[in-house]
C-alpha cells in the first residue's frame, strides 16, 4: 500500500506537504487535484558544479514527468538570475537577470514578478 499523509484539514487551503522528496496528498482526493504547475528551486551551496548540475537536472526531470508545467531554478548565490524550465522545452530554460521581470507562463498566465525582489 502507497504511504499518504493528511495535509490539511477540509476547511483550510490545500498545501504539499514533501516528505523524503516525495509529495503527499490526503487519501480521498485525486492525484489531478493536488497537480503542481509550477515549481520554484532556490540554489544552496551544493547545487553548483557538475553534481549540484546533475541533481538539480534530476529534479526538473521529477517536476515534468509528474505533469508541472514550469520550474524555475533561482540563482540568488552566483549568477543572480533565474532560469525559467518549461516541459514545451525542458533542455532550454528562458533567463531573466536583475532588472527583468520573469514569468511562469504557460502555468500562470499573466503572472510576473521583478527578479530583483527574488535576489534581494
Amino acid at each position: 500500500m502507497r504511504e499518504r499523509s493528511i495535509c490539511c484539514k477540509p476547511a483550510e487551503s490545500p498545501v504539499l506537504q514533501p516528505r523524503r522528496g516525495l509529495l503527499h496528498w490526503p487519501p480521498h482526493a485525486p492525484a489531478s487535484f493536488w497537480r503542481v504547475f509550477f515549481a520554484v528551486e532556490v540554489r544552496s551551496e551544493e547545487d553548483y558544479g557538475a553534481a549540484g548540475e546533475r541533481k538539480l537536472a534530476a529534479k526538473r526531470g521529477d517536476y515534468f514527468a509528474a505533469s508541472t508545467v514550469v520550474v524555475w531554478d533561482v540563482d540568488v548565490l552566483q549568477d543572480e538570475l533565474i532560469r525559467v524550465y518549461r516541459a514545451s522545452a525542458p533542455q532550454n530554460p528562458t533567463v531573466f537577470r536583475r532588472g527583468e521581470i520573469a514569468d511562469a507562463e504557460p502555468a500562470l498566465p499573466g503572472w510576473t514578478f521583478p527578479v530583483e525582489d527574488m535576489l534581494s
